[in-house]
């Protein structure tokens, strides 16, 4: 008897912490909270104690619970921000673009950056999928926004950062982001990437996580925001649930030649 009772405790407990992940999930408010602080306080004690494990495991547990919640396009977002993101900051350890407190596997890049990178994009894609209902601005606001976007960047540069280099190529950049970006929910996706990565770029650059030569977020966020183009690419393709327009392809190669030339070449 006391068997059953524990166990149906247990059970209730297990249907409990279901019912509260969803909740957190689902509502848009509370997971952009949640998002937030989790952000702020891994930063806050990894630049303070250049610990990377507990990261590494808080940021695995989420990514288990993302996956156990996730449709097919989330574990695609899952698996290819993973992969694709440490594969990119390894290399920008190795070009010398940033450098990392600590590392693993002597690649100079924390394991928790790879978790991170799956667990912040998939967390983009949850938001928006339940936030577009109640907070949706009309298409042709979209350009004004991004405006305002690209204005606050600038500025945040040239005041706060202090860069005076702001070469053509950060506009060409973001002139042709602007282009590649015609459906709502995909510039809702755009703008929430640009959020939370200035955000996590800013906080860690100035508590010490990370060092860049110098911090530009015109140079920075963008890439972020093309590699969810990226993502959403492999998506389709692999569901057959859009077709891919020649004019995005068309601006993704473009915006490609101009990210290798910049980064390899000038």
């Amino acid at each position: 008897m006391v068997f059953k009772i524990n166990n149906k405790s247990f059970m209730e407990l297990r249907e409990e912490l279901a019912k509260r992940e969803d909740q957190l999930l689902d509502n848009p408010r509370n997971f952009l909270l949640f998002c937030v602080s989790t952000i702020v306080l891994i930063l806050v004690y990894y630049s303070a104690t250049k610990n990377a494990l507990l990261p590494t495991i808080v940021l695995g547990m989420l990514w288990i619970v993302f996956w156990s919640k996730s449709t097919k396009i989330g574990k695609t977002f899952l698996i290819i921000a993973t992969t694709i993101g440490y594969s990119h900051e390894i290399l920008g350890v190795y070009m010398g673009w940033f450098t990392y407190a600590t590392g693993n596997f002597g690649l100079g890049v924390p394991i928790w950056i790879a978790l991170g990178y799956g667990c912040i994009y998939w967390s983009i894609e949850n938001f928006w999928t339940h936030a577009e209902k109640r907070h949706y601005f009309k298409q042709h606001l979209f350009k004004f926004i991004w405006i305002g976007s690209l204005l606050s960047m600038f500025l945040l540069d040239v005041f706060i950062f202090e860069i005076s280099d702001i070469f053509i190529y950060n506009v060409i950049f973001i002139a042709l982001l602007f282009f590649l970006f015609d459906r709502p929910k995909e510039q809702h996706l755009a703008l929430t990437v640009a959020f939370f990565t200035g955000l996590e770029e800013v906080l860690g650059a100035t508590l010490g996580a990370w060092t860049h030569p110098s911090l530009s977020l015109m140079k920075i966020i963008p890439p972020y925001i093309f590699f969810v183009w990226l993502i959403l690419f492999v998506v389709h393709s692999l569901l057959k649930d859009r077709t891919i327009k020649k004019r995005e392809l068309g601006i993704s190669l473009s915006l490609l030649c101009v990210w290798v030339f910049y980064s390899f070449f000038v």
